[in-house]
């Protein structure tokens, strides 16, 4: 299995040469990182994806010298993330954290006793309605 393995990365060496260079010319791209176990050892699982295309990666630290090696030198565009420290390089026009995360956020504020629970409540409204919004082509409408 490991020498088909090898010799199937060597064959598909190219291709994977010509959808990162893709990725990184793409004006929105989305990073994330999460642990991953090889033979016991600690790891971790890099993506850089976009709509179109994703590149995977197993790199042995998480690391803000990892990330700016994933996401690449021709930062262009915005880099979606979560708040992670390691991509605090990322010029703050460049970034937008994960709506995703942000939406949690809000939920775990509505949660709250007193006066946090009426703002959190109405910013997750608020979040649900934009990405109600952004899911029927209104929002992409919008800022072209």
């Amino acid at each position: 299995i490991s020498a088909v393995q090898k010799r199937i990365s060597q064959v598909i060496a190219p291709a994977v040469e010509k959808i990162k260079a893709f990725v990184e010319q793409q004006t929105v791209v989305y990073v994330d990182e999460t642990g991953w176990r090889e033979n016991d050892r600690q790891k971790w699982f890099w993506t850089k994806s976009t709509d179109q295309a994703a590149i995977f990666e197993i790199r042995d630290r998480r690391s803000k010298h990892e990330a700016e090696t994933v996401i690449g030198k021709n930062l262009q565009g915005i880099v979606s993330t979560d708040r992670y420290p390691g991509y605090n390089f990322i010029p703050l026009q460049n970034r937008q954290i994960c709506w995703a995360q942000i939406k949690r956020d809000f939920q775990a504020i509505s949660e709250r006793d007193g006066d946090s629970k009426s703002i959190g409540e109405a910013l997750f409204a608020e979040t649900k309605e934009m990405f109600r919004l952004w899911q029927s082509g209104v929002l992409e409408n919008l800022c072209k």
